[in-house]
């Protein structure tokens, strides 16, 4: 079974208001099989070779809405005699402080709730605790042309076209907000260095709004470590969590374990859809 993450707007149903500036403002979803590489010959890349995801029934902790418990808690969840392994990923809507995304000029804006007044976000930072779960390198939609894939905290990869269109290179430094503050009312600050850029066929938007924030070749690719790190207490992370839960385990069994962690009341563990 592939894991794939639920679309960002999806996570964030009842969190964000979508604002277009101007009809007309739709996307013209480009497939992959019109997307033409320029990719030059000499381009210095590192193969990526996915590795494996841990095996056995897949669970998740849900109260049957769109809530989120802190990163950390999800991170613990994990640490468990019970399952063979986990995958976490996190969205998080952020603002570039170094770098113009692509589409921030088409009109459009989107506001999320809790956000710092006036903070609309114009690219996601999309971070995984295990890149064999990123199905789009692992299937050919998405491929690194330059550098490697991220192996330590604080390195990123971008897309080609972001690439491009701000003259970054691999080893360059890039700069991001979280658009929501910390527990303690501080700006959170993501400084991130490109370790690969790779080359994206998958279709530019999922949905009909041509702007920044929904603008595929604008996601930030990086490491569930790096994302706690620069926020500690996981307040401005949306996390969805999958565990793999080892034969013979009941789900009960580990249900009654998280609780023992402080699983609210309200949630319960279910197989994954």
């Amino acid at each position: 079974m592939k894991i794939k993450r639920k679309k960002a707007l999806l996570l964030m149903a009842g969190l964000i208001t979508l604002t277009l500036a101007a009809c007309g403002n739709t996307a013209n979803n480009s497939n992959a099989d019109d997307y033409k590489a320029d990719i030059s010959d000499n381009v210095s890349s590192e193969d990526y070779e996915a590795g494996e995801l841990p095996q056995g029934e897949i669970v998740v902790v849900t109260n049957g809405q769109q809530q989120f418990l802190p990163a950390n808690m999800y991170m613990d969840f994990a640490y468990s005699e019970s399952v063979n392994g986990s995958v976490l990923f996190a969205d998080v809507p952020a603002i570039s402080t170094t770098a113009k995304m692509l589409d921030t000029d088409a009109g459009g804006r989107m506001k999320i709730a809790g956000a710092q007044e006036g903070s609309m976000p114009d690219t996601k930072l999309f971070g995984v605790s295990n890149t064999a779960a990123l199905s789009e390198f692992s299937d050919g939609q998405r491929k690194i042309v330059s550098g490697r894939m991220y192996e330590s905290a604080n390195e990123c990869i971008i897309s080609k076209d972001l690439a491009d269109a701000n003259k970054l290179s691999v080893g360059d430094i890039i700069t991001f907000e979280n658009i929501t503050l910390n527990a303690k009312g501080d700006k959170v600050v993501y400084e991130l260095k490109i370790s690969g850029i790779y080359s994206d066929a998958t279709n530019e938007y999922d949905y009909p709004y041509q702007i920044a924030y929904l603008n595929r070749r604008n996601e930030i690719i990086t490491g569930m470590e790096t994302l706690i790190n620069a926020d500690s207490d996981g307040s401005g992370l949306m996390v969805q969590a999958y565990y793999f839960l080892k034969e013979g385990i009941l789900l009960s069994d580990y249900e009654n374990e998280l609780r023992e962690k402080g699983l609210p009341s309200d949630y319960r563990v279910v197989k994954a859809e």
